[in-house]
């Protein structure tokens, strides 16, 4: 089934952004919501990656990159400068407020069998899940997953 959904692409936005912002109208379309009554949240995760696939042209790398910023439910990620004892929060790439808390509530988030059973869920695991698929897909030189997963558990 093909469905038409309604954005705006600026001519000052880059391509991740572009699909970024397509990939989070997609997620907060009242066609994704109406998911969550016909399939469960894993089938909703190939549904976004079957979208995301469409929008890049069968471009796997694109495709999950976009996903990884797609589906990160925060739109700043905090970096601390230890000496400084200065935080600076990093603008993430993301679509616009009411479209970001609608993309965000929208976001599959009973992904495993031990998923928490409040509102958010596991939807912070998306980002991880594409982000680390991303990586090994790309990476040609050395498995980078497993040394970025043990960052972000560190960090986190």
């Amino acid at each position: 089934m093909d469905v038409c959904f309604s954005f705006n692409v600026s001519a000052q936005t880059t391509k991740l952004g572009g699909e970024v912002l397509k990939l989070s109208s997609y997620i907060a379309s009242p066609y994704f919501s109406s998911l969550k009554n016909k399939i469960n949240d894993l089938s909703q995760v190939d549904t976004l990656f079957n979208e995301a696939l469409k929008i890049t042209g069968n471009n796997y790398s694109e495709a999950l990159f976009a996903l990884t910023f797609s589906t990160v439910p925060y739109k700043n990620v905090p970096i601390e400068i230890p000496l400084l004892k200065l935080i600076i929060n990093y603008p993430l790439v993301s679509a616009g407020d009411s479209l970001f808390n609608l993309k965000n509530k929208n976001l599959p988030k009973y992904l495993y069998f031990d998923s928490p059973a409040d509102n958010f869920g596991d939807k912070d695991k998306l980002a991880h899940f594409f982000g680390s698929a991303f990586l090994s897909y790309s990476s040609n030189v050395f498995d980078l997953t497993g040394l970025i997963g043990y960052f972000v558990e560190v960090f986190e």
